[in-house]
């Protein structure tokens, strides 16, 4: 959980600002389920946030040596793909309250 002290654009009065944070990286077993199952259903349920944002390490490229097992557990998508799986996963979840956002990190090996 990330909090920050913003000026409310309204009344010019310092608010606190929160946003939990889940980070995975493209190999991780639960890369298409934890949006859900860990930031929307466990740490936003089990808080007072209602901001969540679903940040992932995207190394997806062909430099990648094949031998490596973390290559074998990504998915097959070029980057705009992650991209939109991970807004639209964000868009459906968003709802009652939550709001939720993803990015997906290009963080190719060059």
């Amino acid at each position: 959980m990330v909090d920050a002290i913003a000026r409310n654009p309204r009344s010019g009065k310092p608010q606190r600002i929160s946003v939990i944070i889940e980070v995975k990286d493209c190999w991780n077993q639960k890369l298409l389920t934890a949006m859900k199952d860990q930031l929307v259903d466990r740490y936003l349920s089990e808080s007072d946030c209602r901001h969540g944002f679903y940040l992932v390490a995207w190394f997806l490229c062909d430099t990648w040596d094949d031998e490596d097992y973390r290559k074998g557990d990504t998915p097959r998508w070029s980057l705009q793909q992650a991209r939109e799986h991970f807004q639209g996963q964000a868009a459906e979840l968003s709802q009652d309250g939550v709001l939720i956002r993803s990015f997906v990190l290009d963080t190719e090996l060059r």
